[in-house]
């Protein structure tokens, strides 16, 4: 139900905090004093009802309406939290559930209860025999959403099962790839090496040609530094495959020179 009063119109916060005050007993002559002092009302009362002020008529109307709304809303809360709280203790471990499945468990108890009493004396009254029917009714709702439940857990780890393998299998290609380029990255660091070595041994290496080969080399060492960052992704499928091109190389431009 929408309210259209001078109390409803005012923002959430301040009639959250005056309904708070009212269940907390406050006199309506002090609520009244204080709503009317507050300029975000001020406002309001001026915009939507010609500056008129907040009068214990209004007052008294919010309390027999919104203000009820509200301790109803409250009313509800508890009982969810409740609620929450028996099935937390029925249930050793709920994951991630709906609301209907956190109740689902302190309703069956419920519901078992009150089928106890009902049973003693449905024998002899067709009233209570209809409501036991109508509860067995209800029974078996639950167990059918409990039941769709489960299917629908088990279908969800299923997909993902498919999902991780899928992953896995895409990962396991490209570690493949990487390990192609990195086998072809070590033939040419090898034997960009072995020219560096022959030139210098033949006394042939010009300081141009050095300065290049340095270069190169430490290209290498750059290389080999940035792929140690794919070792936690990658490693399961490199020990996998027996592989162990992706720890670390110790190799060091200088011990070329």
């Amino acid at each position: 139900m929408t309210r259209t009063g001078k109390i409803a119109r005012l923002p959430y916060s301040i009639r959250d905090l005056l309904n708070r005050r009212l269940h907390n007993g406050e006199q309506g002559v002090k609520l009244m004093k204080w709503l009317n002092e507050i300029p975000k009302v001020q406002e309001v009362l001026a915009e939507e009802f010609g500056g008129r002020p907040i009068s214990e008529q209004n007052l008294s109307e919010w309390k027999q309406g919104g203000f009820e709304d509200w301790l109803r809303h409250q009313e509800t809360r508890a009982w969810v939290r409740t609620l929450a709280d028996e099935s937390a203790d029925l249930e050793e471990e709920a994951g991630d559930l709906s609301v209907a499945d956190w109740l689902s468990a302190p309703l069956a108890v419920a519901l078992g209860r009150w089928i106890h009493d009902v049973a003693a004396g449905a024998k002899n009254d067709p009233m209570q025999r209809g409501a036991l029917l109508a509860v067995a009714r209800e029974v078996t709702e639950l167990r059918r959403c409990d039941h769709g439940a489960e299917r629908l857990r088990i279908d969800r780890e299923r997909w993902e099962a498919e999902q991780q393998e899928t992953s896995n299998k895409e990962l396991e290609k490209l570690w493949g790839q990487i390990e192609a380029a990195e086998a072809y990255v070590r033939f040419l660091m090898a034997e960009t090496k072995r020219q560096h070595k022959a030139k210098v041994a033949a006394g042939t290496l010009s300081p141009d040609e050095e300065a290049q080969f340095q270069a190169i080399l430490a290209k290498f060492v750059e290389w080999e530094h940035s792929r140690q960052a794919l070792t936690p992704r990658f490693a399961p499928f490199a020990h996998q495959n027996g592989s162990n091109s992706i720890q670390p190389n110790q190799t060091n431009a200088n011990t070329t020179r």
